[in-house]
């Protein structure tokens, strides 16, 4: 796993692990979303209110993360405005509405 995967790793959960409440909300889902930086990808794995790097060819995603490490680092980090990336095109979610939410949710 590469350095900006790692990070999105221990910033997802980090945050279950400080947001109780969020944590239970999703305790029962299971989804698997893959992070594509057009230089990596990486597939992780949510069960059980934390998430996991999975086999890349293990299972297929059902929420794809298409940008730049630069793009992600800048929204991980609250520098860049991720509903401004969104609606520049700058990041890509392919989902349904409501994983789009939960992807939000767990990356800001």
């Amino acid at each position: 796993m590469n350095g900006v995967a790692m990070k999105l790793l221990l910033k997802i959960n980090e945050k279950l692990s400080e947001a109780a409440g969020f944590r239970e909300r999703i305790l029962s889902l299971e989804r698997y979303f893959l992070l594509d930086t057009g230089v990596n990808r990486t597939l992780f794995h949510l069960s059980e209110g934390v998430v996991v790097e999975a086999d890349i060819n293990s299972h297929p995603a059902d929420i794809i993360v298409t940008t730049t490490e630069e793009e992600l680092i800048g929204i991980m980090e609250k520098k860049i405005n991720p509903l401004e990336s969104y609606s520049k095109g700058r990041i890509k979610i392919k989902s349904s509405f409501m994983d789009k939410l939960l992807f939000s949710e767990l990356l800001t």
